[in-house]
């Protein structure tokens, strides 16, 4: 029986292999389609950088591969069958792998909803909160950004999807949001091309978060630590937890809040914002809850972040509240 029950585990184990390892293999293939989609703009010489609606130093920054130290994708593994909980969490490098990966995840989810209608259809279907959930303003709403997806199956249907989602619709799709102070950079070899600003990496704004609060002295207290003592126990679902113990212990609850939040961002915006220097835009993410982080840096263009520096924790906006004033 023993015996028996063996072989069953091991046939069980090697068809799961199996079935990971064709679905690994089809999930390569369509990013491969992505990347080949987006080269293929590039070898494009008809149309303008305005007519194609995306830069040529844009669509270099979707295609670039990062250095092995800042490739840590820290993504939320949780099931839900809220669409717009699958697309939550900040968008990785190399982005076209995130593209493709979004794109799927909506039009799988949609394929498996058919069968829903009106209201249930409508809310299962939202892709971003809306900006109004979080007390904020933009430009247009998210969802309305990002064309329908028909088929992905092949490297023209991918290129036809990238045309007519532009930086913009790309962008939303990346879950990035456009408001009043949103920042921007006129793209240098591109005949004055506006580019928007794509994030630094989970593992950048980590690090940023884990610096020392008082280099070269006695103390291990990082900056994020140190922002959390500001923040623990204010919110009224104690979001942020109780902040005590050792300094190691210290950190080491910032960093889980870091990627918490990283993870599960459900808004994010980089922008001007009052009180840093106009050329150090900042990154801002917040959950679905509202609770976040900003971090400031240099962009040496659209998609190069540089001297990542944490800023520290946010609480909910508040209707009535000293955040009403800020421009984002």
């Amino acid at each position: 029986m023993v015996f028996i029950l063996t072989r069953a585990a091991a046939s069980t184990r090697q068809h799961l292999d199996v079935n990971w390892q064709v679905n690994n293999t089809m999930r390569t293939q369509k990013y491969e389609m992505m990347r080949s989609a987006l080269t293929s703009l590039l070898m494009d010489p008809t149309p303008s950088d305005s007519q194609l609606g995306l830069s040529r130093e844009f669509v270099h920054g979707l295609l670039s591969v990062p250095d092995v130290s800042t490739n840590e994708r820290i993504i939320d593994q949780s099931v839900d069958d809220k669409l717009y909980r699958k697309l939550k969490g900040l968008p990785e490098r190399p982005f076209y792998i995130e593209i493709m990966r979004r794109l799927q995840i909506i039009r799988d989810h949609k394929v498996n909803n058919l069968t829903l209608t009106g209201t249930d259809m409508e809310e299962n279907n939202i892709m971003f909160l809306p900006a109004a959930h979080f007390r904020m303003t933009e430009f247009k709403m998210i969802d309305s950004l990002i064309p329908p997806i028909n088929s992905l199956s092949s490297v023209q249907e991918c290129s036809n999807w990238l045309r007519q989602a532009g930086e913009k619709g790309i962008l939303a799709l990346l879950g990035m949001r456009r408001t009043v102070g949103t920042a921007s950079i006129i793209s240098s070899n591109d005949n004055a091309f506006e580019s928007y600003l794509l994030p630094p990496s989970s593992r950048e704004l980590l690090d940023a978060s884990c610096k020392l609060h008082k280099p070269n002295t006695k103390s291990s207290l990082t900056v994020g630590a140190r922002a959390l003592t500001k923040h623990a126990d204010r919110g009224q679902s104690r979001f942020y937890g109780n902040i005590q113990g050792s300094e190691s212990a210290k950190n080491e609850h910032a960093e889980q809040i870091v990627k918490e939040l990283i993870q599960k961002a459900a808004w994010i915006n980089i922008h001007n914002f009052g009180g840093t220097e106009a050329s150090r835009p900042v990154v801002e993410v917040r959950t679905e809850e509202g609770y976040g982080a900003r971090w400031s840096a240099l962009w040496i263009d659209a998609f190069t972040p540089v001297d990542v520096t944490f800023r520290g924790f946010l609480e909910p906006q508040m209707e009535d509240g000293h955040e009403k004033r800020w421009r984002h």
